[in-house]
């Protein structure tokens, strides 16, 4: 079962957190052997195996042009964002 998260933002300034339902965070500089991350200026690209059950956060620095797209049989729910003037 794997999950697949892509943020795309923008000339992104922070880096990328995601934080699994059992409080462990992961990010492209604290590398996990069940969390592929591919990482560029732009986007970040996540790939998830035997994602846990739960839920899960993501801190990032978005844009209003922003997206996250979970490609995977689970449900993306969130509340609302907010943007900041880069």
């Amino acid at each position: 079962n794997e999950a697949a998260n892509e943020l795309a933002s923008h000339m992104q300034k922070e880096e990328t957190i995601l934080f699994s339902p059992d409080g462990r965070r992961f990010s492209f500089s604290a590398p996990n052997k069940n969390v592929q991350w591919d990482h560029t200026e732009k986007y970040d690209l996540i790939t998830i195996s035997h994602p846990a059950v739960g839920q899960w956060g993501v801190q990032a620095a978005m844009q209003k042009d922003s997206r996250v797209t979970v490609v995977s049989d689970l449900n993306l729910k969130i509340s609302d964002l907010f943007f900041f003037d880069a």
